[in-house]
């Protein structure tokens, strides 16, 4: 205490002559209680001054007068623990009482608002800080309650990242906004978790579901809940089921284009009932009845295939009980003789040649039609118990065709005639031929002999220039000659002028029409 000099200080109007104590009573000492500060003012009778201090019974609060204004003066819980927090007593101030903490907090420390029943608000300027440095919670120890941040037309923003620990996230909005183009769902799930991922539809009936499925194609499933189909992609191999296909109008973009393959090819595969692919050997569409492909038709016959495998060279004789549709798969050029006996008039065979050889094909009288490597032949019989060449007709093609010795007459000073390979071929109705011929000529003068149709190609003529065309002929020296169609035998006419008899040779080269 040395070098303190402590006054006692008597007020102006106090009588010093008189004895004074200036003993303290310890049962004596308190501090005055206002309603407020304006009580304590007036019963002071001057203007507060620093250090005046009284109890407010309104606040229940110890008011003190600093720094020209009145303050509240917080008291620790525990004098002993200078860690413990303040705890500041609002019993009974419902509304209009504002309690602010002001201190630099270097530790944690817990404000509990133990009886709050309204609204609290917790405010530092503009912002309600976290540490900078270290982990910071908000009602951490909530428990099962629930913790509201912001009012219904309030916008919570979160600057920084956004995670959210729990069972179950629940969002109450009319509109979901999302910035990001991806959303990542089994975030640090495996393989066997991602199964049934997806989106699923609240409805006050069977919900819809948008779900991932490995083993699926597309790996994608949609539908009713538990019924989900998979989605149909661009490229991958699926089954489609179920579905009625309108492709409107033809143009480039609606197109539907079948398989193709071969007709070994197709015979490989497992049947299916009412599968349609394109057989590229008939050049036509196919379909299977659940044991074999069959062609679409054109003209009647059987639509079941007999697939000959590695026949050689020889010759394969048809009978007809024979089917009527057969696929040879040659290893060597062989010949086909077509049936005869027991062969009604209007039965078609379809012959297929899938190999990389000849085959040639035979009526009883040696007239020969020649199927190249790949190609088919469609013959319809023009009577019961077809014989010759004329008795078939070539129904549908799809190769270069040579056929050998037709049926050949003479017409005019002509004893006999014949013609070597007669090659031709069609398109739609217009027949393009040529042979080398050669006849007897009885006589000088005009002269004129017949060749048969060949039976892929016949035409009912109806005019003499159905047929036209030239000969060149050799008769000791060069002689022309024409060609023209017998409207009456429906057959070709090759015409010519020469002097003298005898044997002649030569070429021809023509057209006519199909009728």
């Amino acid at each position: 205490m040395a070098g303190t000099v402590k006054k006692l200080q008597f007020s102006e109007g106090t009588n010093t002559g008189a004895p004074t104590d200036l003993g303290l009573a310890s049962s004596t000492i308190k501090i005055d209680v206002f309603a407020d500060d304006t009580a304590y003012v007036t019963a002071k009778g001057s203007a507060a001054a620093a250090g005046d201090v009284y109890i407010n019974t309104t606040t229940r609060t110890l008011r003190l007068y600093a720094n020209s204004a009145w303050r509240n003066v917080l008291i620790e819980t525990d004098p002993s623990d200078a860690t413990k927090l303040i705890v500041k007593d609002l019993s009974g101030q419902t509304t209009g009482t504002t309690l602010t903490l002001a201190s630099v907090i270097t530790a944690d420390r817990t404000i509990t608002y133990p009886d709050i029943a309204g609204t609290l608000a917790v405010w530092n300027s503009n912002a309600l800080a976290i540490p900078t440095a270290g982990n910071g919670s908000i009602a951490a120890n909530i428990g099962a309650n629930t913790l509201t941040l912001g009012g219904s037309s309030s916008t919570v923003v979160v600057a920084g990242n956004l995670q959210v620990d729990g069972t179950t996230t629940t969002v109450n909005s009319t509109n979901l906004e999302v910035t990001d183009q991806n959303i990542l769902v089994n975030n640090g799930g495996n393989d066997a978790s991602a199964e049934g991922a997806g989106v699923t539809v609240e409805r006050t009936g069977t919900n819809g579901s948008i779900a991932y499925e490995n083993a699926l194609t597309s790996k994608w499933k949609v539908g009713a809940l538990g019924a989900e189909v998979e989605v149909a992609t661009i490229s991958g191999a699926q089954v489609i089921t179920n579905k009625d296909i309108d492709g409107g109008t033809a143009a480039n973009n609606r197109r539907i284009t079948l398989p193709k393959a071969s007709t070994a090819t197709l015979a490989g595969l497992t049947n299916k009932e009412a599968t349609v692919a394109y057989d590229t050997d008939l050049d036509e569409p196919v379909y299977n009845d659940g044991s074999t492909w069959l062609s679409f038709g054109g003209g009647g016959g059987s639509t079941t295939a007999n697939i000959r495998a590695s026949e050689g060279a020889g010759t394969t004789t048809l009978v007809s009980s024979d089917n009527t549709y057969q696929i040879f798969n040659l290893s060597a050029n062989r010949t086909l003789v077509m049936p005869t006996t027991g062969v009604a008039s209007g039965t078609v065979y379809r012959i297929v040649n899938d190999s990389a050889f000849t085959l040639t094909i035979e009526a009883s009288d040696n007239s020969q039609i020649t199927v190249l490597a790949g190609g088919f032949v469609q013959l319809a019989a023009l009577q019961s118990a077809p014989v010759d060449n004329g008795d078939w007709k070539m129904v549908e093609h799809n190769a270069s065709l040579v056929i050998s010795n037709p049926t050949t007459g003479g017409v005019l000073n002509v004893s006999s005639a014949s013609t070597g390979e007669f090659n031709y071929s069609r398109v739609r109705n217009v027949v393009t031929f040529s042979a080398a011929v050669s006849f007897t000529v009885t006589a000088s003068g005009d002269f004129a002999f017949d060749i048969a149709l060949p039976a892929g190609a016949l035409s009912n003529f109806t005019s003499n220039q159905d047929a036209s065309g030239t000969g060149v002929f050799d008769f000791g020296g060069l002689a022309g000659g024409y060609i023209s169609a017998d409207t009456t035998n429906d057959v070709l006419v090759v015409n010519g002028t020469r002097t003298g008899g005898g044997v002649s040779a030569g070429r021809i080269c023509g057209s006519y029409v199909v009728k």
